[in-house]
């Protein structure tokens, strides 16, 4: 006996054996397979009762980590010499106590490494699961799964006969194991699994059944292209019952498999997540890594039509921004995604849509990029479409003007003359007159490089900025337009106090206030603390440093705010059908 195991009987003589484990399975983090088999090999030679010991796990012993001492027990099991009743209590008991932890079912996978050590382990598992029916934990799909190791035609047709069990439980983790099951290419198999699941949605409505028969069809269907053939139609009558376990189960396919979706199962799976509801994030989430992974694919046009109908379906209560990787992903091709989709929302009449084109771009910057129209969506349109887009952009991006107006000079390279009239009307009043720093910026930018067109239309707007600006100046003479004094000094005032409570409220949730201390200076242009080396201190000045941030407000909000907010109002919504 070596010098582990034998901490470990010491330890466990003195009734101290899972703290000693987790000492010891935490200091040799790199030997850590070490102290699991000395565990295995103590509790086969009955020295030790690992799996009694391990009973008395709780998550709320806060003195331990519960799942790296759980993990201790995940590297032994599959070696460990138990009962196998005491072995499933034991793992149903640390399964339950992990509540609902992500790694909740990690012991299940050495479960079945246990169960496939004993021929005889994987019937005594089945028997139990079908005589005592756990609501909790599946152990039919482990039995299976371990017996299906040893005895293939076997546990399959043992799977097959459970399916046709009386209890909804048992059916259901039946139809599971048999999409777990690897049939090592008998065909025969495949196609007696695949009866047996076509038979059970026949005759139930269940949508917890449903939703394992997806995913078992799924799996079936990569084993035998035929079978897939044949699923289509299954899966069709499936698409048709609104559930959420089963738009649950079509995200995980989505999600996990990805890669091995023919274009037949994908239309499918769409069609049952259209009904995903918006309270199911778990779901979503899957659906918009699904999402992404089809724009990498090329299928950029049939993610934009699935949206749309997702949007439709759950009346718009599903935001955009949920699906970030996808947005994020939009971003990264702009040409290619993002200018083609937010063209085509613009352009769609919908207000909603509208919005999801400015919450994409303001979920990924906050000073906006510049953009330009997708121009083949516009040919064959009526006329004053590029100006019902030019309008639509500087109401839905007024507050990131840089892509307000670059989407808006696209447009004017096609547009007819009269449109392009109007177009720079828009630019001028409201874009240029609230954000003439930024967007006089851009224009110097992209002055250059742009065709006669567009540099003649920005020789224009900075005329009559200049034009604009000298007609302010010329208002400040006039004193009757100027308000009296007193009123100035009220409102100054005023405004201080709003800015006082605003940097109150920010001060309460700020993440400085968590981990600063906050200290006051008296005098002077730098801060001072102390550093102890023990029963010395070292004093340590520290320079105050300049932090800035500028903000371009809109010029507008303060000499026209009620007209401003009504000319934003009506370019979102005018033209609009809902």
């Amino acid at each position: 006996m070596n010098d582990t195991q034998s901490r470990l009987v010491k330890a466990a003589q003195k009734g101290e054996l899972l703290e000693v484990a987790y000492e010891m399975y935490r200091a040799e983090w790199d030997e850590r397979k070490t102290v699991s088999d000395a565990l295995s090999e103590v509790h086969n030679k009955g020295l030790v009762d690992a799996i009694k010991e391990y009973r008395k796990l709780t998550r709320d012993d806060s003195k331990r980590d519960f799942f790296m001492l759980r993990h201790a027990l995940e590297d032994a099991l599959p070696t460990i010499n138990a009962p196998v009743r005491e072995v499933l209590e034991c793992v149903k008991h640390l399964t339950l106590a992990a509540g609902n932890d992500m790694a909740a079912g990690a012991l299940i996978s050495p479960f079945i490494k246990y169960c496939k050590a004993d021929k005889t382990r994987p019937d005594e598992v089945l028997n139990y699961a079908i005589e005592e029916i756990d609501q909790e934990i599946d152990f039919v799909t482990p039995a299976i799964l371990a017996g299906s190791s040893h005895d293939l035609n076997a546990f399959v047709s043992k799977a097959i006969s459970l399916c046709g069990d009386d209890c909804l439980i048992t059916k259901r983790r039946a139809v599971h194991a048999l999409g777990r099951v690897t049939y090592e290419g008998d065909e025969t198999l495949v196609f007696q699994a695949y009866k047996a699941v076509v038979l059970l949605s026949e005759e139930l409505t269940d949508g917890a059944i449903y939703a394992e028969i997806l995913k078992t069809l799924f799996a079936l269907s990569q084993e035998h292209a035929e079978v897939e053939k044949k699923a289509l139609s299954i899966v069709d009558s499936i698409s048709k019952l609104v559930d959420e376990r089963l738009t649950h189960s079509a995200s995980d396919i989505l999600f996990f498999e990805s890669d091995k979706i023919t274009d037949d199962m994908l239309e499918r799976l769409l069609a049952i997540l259209v009904h995903t509801l918006p309270k199911n994030g778990g779901t979503i989430d899957h659906i918009d890594y699904g999402l992404q992974k089809m724009v990498q694919n090329g299928k950029f046009d049939q993610v934009v039509l699935f949206l749309e109908k997702l949007f439709e379906q759950c009346d718009y209560q599903i935001d955009v921004t949920v699906f970030d990787s996808f947005v994020r992903e939009l971003f990264q091709n702009k040409e290619g995604y993002l200018q083609p989709l937010l063209t085509k929302w613009l352009l769609a009449k919908k207000v909603k849509l509208g919005r999801f084109c400015f919450e994409m771009l303001n979920s990924v910057t906050d000073k906006g990029i510049p953009l330009a129209i997708d121009s083949p969506q516009l040919k064959g349109l009526e006329s004053g479409a590029f100006l019902f887009l030019a309008r639509k952009a500087c109401g839905w991006f007024f507050m990131r003007p840089v892509s307000a107006v670059s989407l808006m000079l696209s447009s004017i390279e096609l547009a007819s003359e009269d449109e392009v009239d109007q177009i720079t009307e828009v630019i001028f009043d409201p874009l240029l007159i609230s954000y003439p720093g930024s967007i006089r910026d851009y224009f110097d930018s992209i002055y250059d490089d742009s065709n006669s067109i567009v540099q003649s239309t920005i020789e224009e707007l900075r005329k009559r900025l200049e034009a604009y600006h000298e007609g302010l100046k010329a208002t400040q003479e006039i004193k009757e337009l100027l308000p009296p004094e007193v009123d100035r000094e009220t409102y100054a005032r005023y405004q201080n106090r709003l800015m006082n409570d605003s940097y109150k409220g920010a001060r309460k949730s700020s993440i400085f206030s968590m981990i600063a201390t906050e200290s006051v200076l008296l005098y002077g242009r730098s801060s001072i603390h102390y550093i102890s080396h023990g029963d010395k201190k070292t004093r340590q000045e520290t320079p105050l440093q300049m932090f800035s941030h500028s903000v371009e407000y809109p010029s507008l909000e303060c000499l026209d705010p009620h007209g401003l907010d009504s000319a934003i109002r009506r370019f979102r919504i005018e033209g609009c059908r809902s």
